[in-house]
């Protein structure tokens, strides 16, 4: 025996696609591919040094695409995350 194991890794939901994301105004816009019931929040924080992120928006999965919105995106360097529950 090598000491390698075979690892299969399933993720639930399945991973989260962003597709596009654009600015219109100071709103940054995000597509987000879904699962149907998963909760999906788009959230912010200016620093990397911060430990906190900031929700901006929070909406259900239909299964399909859905946007995400941060409508005070008025910092030069803002760092995103999708968050899945």
């Amino acid at each position: 025996m090598n000491g390698y194991r075979n690892v299969t890794a399933n993720f639930t939901p399945n991973p989260t696609v962003i597709s596009d994301t654009r600015m219109v105004g100071q709103t940054l816009n995000i597509d987000v591919s879904t699962t149907v019931g998963s909760t999906y929040t788009l959230e912010y924080k200016d620093s990397l040094a911060d430990a906190n992120w900031t929700s901006a928006q929070s909406q259900t999965g239909t299964g399909g695409i859905i946007t995400l919105s941060d409508n005070t995106a008025t910092s030069p360097a803002r760092f995103y995350r999708v968050r899945v529950q």
